[in-house]
């Protein structure tokens, strides 16, 4: 059927009526000449005067069908593709085919069948169709780019297998997307071959549809009811506890079981190394709790699994864990050189030396040379009133600080200030300019007016009312901090009462009032033991190490150039994560990122002496196999029927039609043509007249 972009111009048609009505009403006459006598002239031809008659009417009908010519010229024609099968040969599409290949997938036989499904389609489409393979979980990858020859896709597709990550639709999906942009063909089509797992539509979809002009084929495998049962959480907890004169630790491990369309009774077993393996029958798995204990002989780091009884999908079904069993987190105290009766370690011992029933172990020591050995094993370092720290001993603080150690420094009465400001300076505190005397500068003592109730320091204490400290401060630090130091309480005059500049996995903290009551009141406060306990409290959370991830989490490690971290995965694979000399911070190192947690199971990481054993398992929202309906899929993905607005125009589209089948140029070369004739056939007819 033909199509026109400009269809009012065919009303010029009827001026090809214009040449006809001339030529019929035209009236010859005849010039009358005197003349003497006609004996000498001979009349004219009867087939001379038919060949003029016969030239007159081809010229009324070259005039008239240039006017038409003219005419459609100016309308513009073209034949849709799908009008023309006779000049575009069969109709040809580009084809973007989406393989899902999340752990979802990896249910016996699923995803072979996916494949296989995808093999048949590209083999089964029309010749000449092209297409481009995607393979994707929570992220896609390009396998193919776009090409007519089945065996380089079915080569790259036998190929793939099921990875452990989750489902998310979005992003191949908006792959696709851009890669039909290069296509050739104007038939276009975006086919997901998956289970349509119902997690995998992230909100991401909710605002967003293909394009109009892009088919969207929903090829759906499995079941609808898939059964499966997985561990959702577990949470572990240890007690320590002394028997027969050796420290051991009871672990507590609180697991949460699922069932998803499944009411068959499982067996759970928890295999700890160096603990055994403890079991118990569950059932009915309706997420109810279970809890299983079991003990480890020492302190140190332990590896482990928990599992569930096979099913169908066996990658949920265990529960990878490494816990540090950690003795009590210990508080070192390095005090001045000259010990007093009520000194600041005198008020920190009665804090925190409470034996055997204590939360900490508390050690005290008169002011010596700081090495490494010395803040080794402790978790909260306080630097109360000592002696200005020696250049190497500055150094030996920040390295421990960057392994993950707190330090509180504070001062009191040998207090160099100048001294004092160098060693803050170099651990990128800020910088002290004097002691402020309260009472001679304000005319009265200061209090802690304001603190950052989101601090782990003071969280707590905000719960309670009692997050602005009352006691009263005669004397204090005045310290300028730097642009890389935080604030977290302050005095009513503005200065800072509490600093920290984080380091490495660390923090130094400075506290600029004395912890003793040489400069002020608080030990006698009723908040000076919430107040240090939050302080410790956040040291031991800070020592704790992450060592719990799920797939694809980036694992951050502290690196130095030229010790480089080795990361071993549960495969075997070894891999080297290092430093380079860019990105520094003042410490001299850098956090690097390991990114290969691509499989569920135990790795370990290794730097000279240190050690960092973490395990990695699938994230379990991917285990509730429900699928999405196909119906459901379909019209979240493809463009919605929008009904034609008589008011926008349509010469975009129409216009790209004719860029490919248009027949103006076409005609208007036949329309100079019969022009040329017209000129050549009246001249000759004026030549026979």
């Amino acid at each position: 059927m033909l199509s026109f972009v400009n269809i009012i111009f065919l009303a010029g048609i009827a001026a090809a009526a214009i040449p006809i009505v001339l030529h019929l009403v035209r009236n010859v006459r005849a010039r009358q000449v005197p003349f003497s006598t006609l004996m000498f002239l001979s009349p004219t031809e009867d087939q001379i005067v038919k060949r003029r008659k016969l030239q007159d009417a081809l010229l009324m009908a070259i005039r008239a069908a240039a006017v038409c010519l003219l005419a459609l010229v100016f309308a513009r024609p073209f034949f849709p593709d799908t009008t023309i099968p006779f000049l575009s040969g069969p109709e040809r599409s580009s084809h973007v085919v989406l393989l899902d290949n999340s752990y979802s997938m990896s249910s016996p036989g699923l995803f072979e069948a996916a494949r296989d499904e995808t093999v048949r389609l590209i083999e089964e489409s029309n010749p000449g169709d092209e297409f481009s393979v995607v393979v994707f979980s929570d992220r896609p990858r390009q396998l193919t780019t776009f090409d007519s020859e089945r065996s380089v896709h079915g080569s790259a597709i036998a190929s793939q297998v099921v990875s452990y990550r989750t489902t998310d639709f979005y992003e191949p999906l908006r792959l696709a997307e851009e890669i039909l942009q290069d296509a050739r063909f104007e038939n276009r089509k975006v086919v997901l071959v998956s289970d349509y797992q119902r997690s995998g539509w992230s909100g991401a979809l909710e605002n967003w549809n293909l394009p109009s002009g892009i088919d969207f084929v929903t090829v759906p495998v499995g079941d609808d009811e898939r059964s499966n049962h997985f561990i959702d959480d577990v949470r572990i907890s240890q007690q320590r506890m002394r028997a027969s004169g050796a420290r051991s630790a009871a672990l507590r491990f609180d697991i949460i079981p699922v069932r998803a369309n499944d009411q068959s009774p499982a067996m759970l077993s928890v295999d700890i190394e160096g603990a055994g393996v403890a079991e118990q029958a569950i059932p009915a798995l309706d997420r109810s709790r279970v809890t299983v204990q079991t003990s480890v002989p020492s302190t140190g780091t332990y590896q482990g699994v928990i599992r569930l009884s096979s099913d169908d999908l066996e990658v949920d079904n265990s529960h990878y864990v490494t816990v540090d069993v950690q003795d009590k987190p210990s508080i070192l105290v390095l005090g001045g050189r000259n010990r007093s009766r009520y000194d600041d370690a005198f008020f920190l011992e009665k804090v925190f030396d409470l034996g055997d029933d204590g939360l900490y172990r508390f050690e005290s020591q008169a002011r010596s040379s700081i090495t490494a050995a010395t803040l080794r094993g402790h978790t909260l370092a306080i630097l109360a009133d000592i002696s200005p720290l020696t250049q190497r001993e500055v150094d030996v603080v920040a390295d421990w600080v960057n392994d993950g150690g707190i330090v509180l420094m504070s001062q009191g009465a040998s207090l160099d200030v100048s001294r004092y400001s160098g060693i803050l300076e170099q651990l990128g505190v800020g910088t002290a300019t004097g002691v402020v005397n309260a009472t001679a500068e304000f005319g009265d003592e200061s209090i802690v007016g304001e603190v950052d109730e989101r601090h782990p320091v003071f969280a707590p204490l905000a719960a309670t009312g009692g997050v602005i400290l009352r006691p009263e401060f005669r004397r204090y630090l005045r310290v300028v901090p730097d642009s890389s130091a935080s604030v977290i309480a302050s005095y009513d005059s503005g200065d800072p009462f509490l600093i920290e500049r984080k380091l490495g996995a660390g923090s130094v903290i400075v506290h600029t009032s004395t912890i003793d009551n040489s400069w002020n009141d608080f030990p006698v406060d009723e908040l000076y033991v919430p107040f240090l306990y939050q302080i410790a409290g956040y040291a031991a959370q800070s020592s704790q190490r992450n060592n719990q991830f799920i797939v694809g989490d980036a694992v951050a490690f502290r690196a130095v150039p030229g010790a480089a971290w080795r990361v071993r995965t549960p495969s075997g694979a070894e891999y080297v994560v290092g430093s380079s000399q860019s990105g520094l911070d003042e410490t001299g190192s850098t956090s690097e990122f390991f990114r290969e947690t691509d499989e569920p199971g135990h790795y370990l990481a290794v730097n000279g002496s240190r050690r960092y054993p973490f395990s990695v398992n699938v994230d379990r929202s991917e285990s509730v196999l429900t699928p999405r309906d196909e119906a459901e899929a379909y019209a979240a993905v493809a463009s919605p029927y929008v009904e034609q607005d008589p008011s926008i125009s349509i010469a975009g589209p129409v216009q790209e039609d004719d860029s490919r089948q248009s027949l103006w140029p076409l005609l208007l070369c036949i329309v100079i043509t019969l022009l040329g004739l017209e000129t050549l056939v009246a001249h000759r007819s004026r030549g026979v007249r």
